[in-house]
């Protein structure tokens, strides 16, 4: 099926999965969705985007909405910058996938190089070895932070959120900058 602005409604999905990552990997993302969309000829009708939300949780607002679209069939092509920003859990990834493409819905990844259109064979391969590196790297980033986390505890630092009665005393290291040339933190500390 060839699709245009026209006779086709493209919409753009994007997600980035915490504070630790910048706001305008949002924009990054529908950059390269929209250079796509460009070099097709396709107008973009809707975007979705998802911030600072991980892609172990299927409970995100935009992807959510997304999915509620593509079901009242509002969306024929989905662009999205990499299989990872759709879901890092390897059995969501592939669920809605499946959803989608039962829907009609050609799905491209414009950095996966991932087409719903390509031959059925190629294109479930890619797609379980992607969804499979995924998940993997979910698996590593629980194990970093949970590593950083008891890091920190072990130094005495605060590693929650703030609970009722105490305020967050940063901590910090004149010897090192941060990105803005000010003192690093280090870690916090609750304060009465």
């Amino acid at each position: 099926a060839q699709y245009s602005g026209s006779r086709g409604k493209v919409a753009l999905y994007a997600r980035y999965s915490s504070d630790q990552q910048r706001a305008a990997s949002i924009e990054d993302q529908f950059r390269n969705c929209i250079r796509r969309a460009d070099s097709e000829g396709w107008s973009i009708a809707e975007t979705y985007a998802d911030e600072a939300m991980s892609g172990a949780d299927s409970n995100r607002p935009q992807y959510q909405a997304m999915l509620a679209a593509a079901s009242r069939r509002e969306i024929d092509i989905l662009l999205i910058d990499d299989l990872s920003r759709l879901s890092r859990d390897q059995v969501e990834s592939e669920r809605v996938i499946r959803r989608l493409e039962f829907l009609g819905i050609r799905i491209i990844a414009v950095t996966d190089g991932y087409d719903s259109e390509t031959k059925a064979a190629t294109r479930k391969i890619q797609r379980g070895v992607k969804n499979l590196i995924n998940e993997m790297r979910l698996d590593e980033l629980r194990e970093q932070v949970h590593r950083g986390l008891t890091g920190q505890a072990m130094k005495n630092y605060w590693c929650g959120g703030r609970p009722y009665g105490y305020r967050l005393k940063p901590i910090l290291d004149p010897s090192q900058n941060d990105a803005y040339g000010n003192p690093a933190r280090i870690g916090t500390v609750l304060e009465l």
